[in-house]
């Protein structure tokens, strides 16, 4: 591109503030060029090398001459990327100004190939490292609710720091609805972990079975080489490995074994948990109306129930187990739905009352009808 190329201070310290806090990068030496009669700008850094930040209709793009470490990245993508001698690029539509952009991509990682429009996306899945459409970033939740939660979480804490790689994978086990994910994202929030949750669920498909069970492995094995060393694998769905035969579920186990930050989840079945080595926990709900209160404030700011309706959500949510308590997600469940019968003149001038939970409870049994399992235990 032809321009006299000058040298631009505030984008200079937009971007060594944005890179401040990366451990492969010197901030204080990176320096911006402005094209004089455009908003282009350039610079080089360590993780991406030449990098340009262009300013288009909606938002900015970034182009960069490479990603940080394509050896994150699948072999496939690695080949298409060289064999078509393209350049990731990254698309910021919201971006409102270049140190936007540069925060954007200080904090976007490695995944760097997006287009579109909306929040910038990687194609490399959900804010992945690797490219695997069972892959997804757990997003850290409020504060956990409730004393035995947090008690189960400093247990979880003391297993995770006492295990090494090839240790049994540590797994929690609970009902639907109690928070296994929540717990995943507490723990890997407190830990400074990125939580990658990995479904089983999906790959377990009776479609998905009629292939060579080595497919579903070698799909794991696509997974695992996506992972940072501040990633945690989050297994959820793992109760689904009964499917396959013991060899290839033993194999599946002792690949996650050799992970150093990995946890399953698991739903209990009728007769059995999931199968293979590991160190479990049981994570409970809540335990009484007042905890009840505390999650609902968390979750509906700028709403209200009287305490009349909490404790009848409470006792709406309990589950039938008694080693359980108040399953979270149901509680939530019935507020939405209570919140959702106010009529809409009323929702922001007056409680959410007994009389709507009650009636978000009959047609929540309503809508279960008379199914009956392990799923709807809670």
């Amino acid at each position: 591109m032809s321009g006299n190329w000058v040298p631009d201070i505030d984008a200079t310290r937009a971007l060594r503030d944005a890179f401040s806090g990366l451990p492969d990068e010197d901030a204080s030496r990176l320096n911006v060029r402005r094209l004089e009669d455009g908003e282009v700008f350039v610079f080089n850094t360590r993780r991406y090398g030449r990098t340009a930040i262009l300013k288009v209709g909606e938002g900015y793009v970034v182009a960069v001459e490479r990603t940080p470490d394509t050896g994150r990245l699948s072999p496939s993508l690695r080949r298409h990327l060289a064999d078509n001698d393209v350049r990731p690029f990254m698309h910021y539509p919201e971006a409102e100004s270049v140190s936007d952009a540069m925060r954007s991509l200080a904090d976007a990682g490695s995944p760097l190939v997006t287009q579109g429009a909306g929040n910038a996306r990687s194609l490399l899945n959900g804010g992945g490292r690797g490219e695997s459409p069972f892959v997804v970033s757990l997003e850290p939740r409020p504060s956990l609710v409730g004393a035995r939660r947090k008690e189960s979480l400093e247990k979880l804490h003391c297993i995770l720091s006492a295990r090494r790689a090839g240790d049994d994978a540590p797994r929690i086990s609970a009902p639907r609805g109690v928070g296994k994910r929540t717990f995943a994202a507490a723990i890997a929030r407190q830990r400074g972990w990125r939580a990658i949750d990995f479904r089983m669920g999906p790959m377990l498909l009776d479609r998905f079975l009629t292939a060579p069970p080595e497919s579903v492995l070698d799909a794991l094995v696509s997974v695992l080489d996506t992972l940072g060393p501040d990633d945690i694998l989050v297994v959820s769905q793992a109760e689904a490995m009964i499917r396959l035969d013991p060899f290839h579920e033993r194999y599946l186990m002792e690949e996650f074994a050799r992970l150093d930050n990995v946890l399953l989840l698991s739903t209990p079945l009728r007769a059995h948990d999931v199968a293979g080595e590991s160190v479990g926990l049981s994570i409970p709900g809540l335990q009484n109306a007042k905890e009840a209160e505390e999650l609902l404030s968390a979750e509906f700011e700028g709403s209200e129930f009287e305490p009349a309706a909490i404790a009848a959500l409470a006792r709406a949510a309990t589950s039938r187990r008694p080693d359980v308590g108040i399953v979270p997600g149901r509680l939530l469940q019935l507020a939405r739905l209570g919140e959702s019968l106010l009529p809409p003149a009323e929702r922001s001038a007056r409680p959410v009352y007994p009389d709507e939970v009650m009636a978000a409870a009959g047609l929540a049994r309503a809508a279960c009808g008379r199914h009956r399992g392990s799923a709807n235990e809670t």
